[in-house]
């Protein structure tokens, strides 16, 4: 049996792993594969960080626009329990359904208007701080129609001292500081009061 031959390498005297090459040509095609790999990944990864970027604007839109709406739900359900207190209701209500009968005759009904968190209203609880980008948060009052036509003295059976219902919208709005972001909120509701005499 014969030994097995080796053919000589095309390797020349080098340091210990480094080979070079003799007789073939290099082109350089290597370096511009891996340009163009690493050109794609960096493109990649700047869209990627603009829709990242794009995102957290995006949430941070959108908490911004539910603190409006927070403060605005909070305001007109914390006006709704102030009139829990009748004392508080008496006040402010009687004085809208005055103010509505003292107008003259054909006037529209709803068109006096009042703020609840206004000075003259010193018995009503103040909602709480908003908060952060919330500039501020508005709150008016009206009627928005009252059940009886006339007076008492039109409706067989009636006496002084009954009761009629009165209807009445809360309108809440609350704005940023830029007032580019705006919540408005209404609560309507009924009221049980002594009917008008005329």
């Amino acid at each position: 049996m014969q030994p097995f031959k080796t053919q000589p390498t095309a390797r020349t005297s080098a340091p210990f792993g480094v080979a070079t090459l003799t007789g073939l040509q290099q082109r350089g095609s290597a370096l511009v594969i891996s340009l163009v790999v690493l050109t794609a990944i960096t493109m990649g990864a700047m869209v990627a960080m603009q829709r990242s970027t794009l995102q957290t604007r995006m949430i941070g839109n959108m908490q911004h626009q539910q603190a409006i709406f927070n403060a605005t739900y909070s305001n007109i359900n914390f006006f709704y329990q102030n009139l829990e207190r009748p004392q508080v209701a008496t006040r402010i209500l009687g004085d809208i359904i005055n103010q509505e009968l003292a107008l003259p005759e054909g006037t529209v009904i709803g068109s006096v208007v009042i703020q609840p968190y206004d000075k003259a209203y010193e018995s009503l609880i103040r909602p709480p701080a908003i908060g952060a980008g919330v500039a501020r948060v508005d709150n008016e009052l009206r009627m928005l129609r009252m059940t009886t036509s006339g007076s008492l003295k039109e409706h067989a059976g009636s006496s002084t001292g009954t009761e009629v219902p009165y209807y009445f919208a809360s309108n809440a709005q609350g704005m940023d500081g830029s007032n580019n972001t705006r919540s408005r909120q209404e609560m309507g509701f009924r009221y049980m009061a002594p009917a008008p005499q005329q």
